[in-house]
């Protein structure tokens, strides 16, 4: 799938070379609107939109979960310590035990054990709920830096990124060296009937071909270029884990809602800012919507693997298949292979998108 979506994107990279005038163009979108006509451009933008829109609820679901383990270390750290943090070590599994790892799973998804909390503790949870109050209030911090007209300031943050993956990195490995391999060969499985959940989740993951060409356009030399639920909230290292990827989110977010809406609004209005007016009724369209899948269907895997799985399907797999297509044909370079090979490739994903129906 990595090697498949890296064809694609370089397809989309190339056809600009095949373009009247390559230095005018700043999205593939005016490649279809070029060798495809109106619709082909309409259609690249529509379902541009939809992923990003989806990706939209993902980051606003991980905002919402990071939010809400790090005011809960917070609190919970102004308490004594006591029993209600449930953790591998009192509760073992098989032959091991796993010290400073927590099941939420154990205890329906929630941080505390069936410890009996005082009033003060229910009121919190009630006013700070991971599920039904605090995507309400990640509104308050996303919503008016989503209204910001030029994201310029949030791209001084990228490096953000790097950092917090390399702390991810050595978090990992520091906690697989206190743990040790645990492998159970006789239940593991090379081959599993839902792996389709997988690829429609990579395909997510690995849909950058919306972006590509205004990245590579800012490169002189491009050539050159929900784990953490299961720590106990007290793990001073889960948490700044955390809290360095609410940061990053929260920083990438406004420039994810920005592409977005400049897409949207140059769809609609003609014009990437036509006033603070639209901008703001848009950004509440996307906030409720955002907020009503945060609480009622928390499900980032499942959104992941269908929105992947869908806009890959014409994004990523049939529109830059057609855009090679109508540019070797036009230049007299095609040939049956070629076309057996891009339609192979199209087929691949719907068969993805399929799929992702019967898992």
């Amino acid at each position: 799938m990595n090697l498949l979506m890296l064809f694609t994107c370089c397809l989309i990279v190339r056809s600009v070379k095949h373009c009247t005038d390559p230095n005018k163009i700043n999205d593939f979108s005016e490649v279809c609107r070029q060798f495809l006509g109106q619709w082909g451009s309409r259609i690249s933008i529509l379902f541009s939109v939809i992923t990003l829109f989806c990706t939209s609820i993902v980051f606003w679901i991980l905002v919402s979960s990071f939010m809400y383990s790090t005011v809960f270390y917070i609190y919970e750290m102004q308490k004594p310590k006591n029993a209600s943090m449930i953790t591998m070590a009192s509760l073992p599994i098989g032959n091991h035990t796993y010290p400073g790892l927590l099941c939420p799973k154990l205890y329906n998804n929630s941080l505390v054990g069936p410890a009996i909390i005082s009033e003060q503790d229910q009121l919190f949870h009630r006013i700070w709920d991971k599920t039904y109050t605090v995507p309400l209030f990640a509104v308050i911090i996303i919503l008016p830096l989503s209204c910001l007209r030029s994201p310029t300031f949030f791209t001084k943050f990228n490096s953000l990124g790097t950092i917090v993956s390399m702390y991810m990195l050595g978090f990992v490995i520091w906690k697989s060296i206190g743990w040790g391999i645990h492998w159970n060969t006789a239940e593991a499985s090379l081959v599993e009937a839902g792996f389709p959940t997988l690829t429609g989740m990579i395909s997510l993951a690995f849909f950058t071909h919306n972006g590509v060409l205004s990245v590579l356009r800012c490169q002189k030399h491009p050539e050159n270029n929900i784990f953490l639920d299961n720590f106990p909230t007290d793990d001073i290292l889960s948490f700044l884990g955390r809290f360095g990827l609410m940061i990053q989110i929260i920083t990438i977010f406004p420039l994810l809602l920005y592409i977005m809406r400049a897409q949207s609004m140059l769809m609609i209005f003609g014009t990437l800012y036509p006033g603070f007016r639209h901008i703001f009724i848009w950004n509440c369209f996307v906030s409720a919507v955002c907020v009503l899948f945060s609480v009622f269907f928390p499900q980032v895997g499942t959104i992941m693997r269908y929105s992947g799985a869908f806009g890959s399907l014409f994004y990523c797999f049939t529109l830059p298949c057609i855009v090679t297509y109508v540019i070797m044909r036009k230049e007299n370079r095609l040939y049956w292979p070629m076309t057996i090979f891009l339609a192979s490739i199209i087929l691949l994903g719907l068969t993805n998108f399929i799929s992702q129906i019967f898992i």
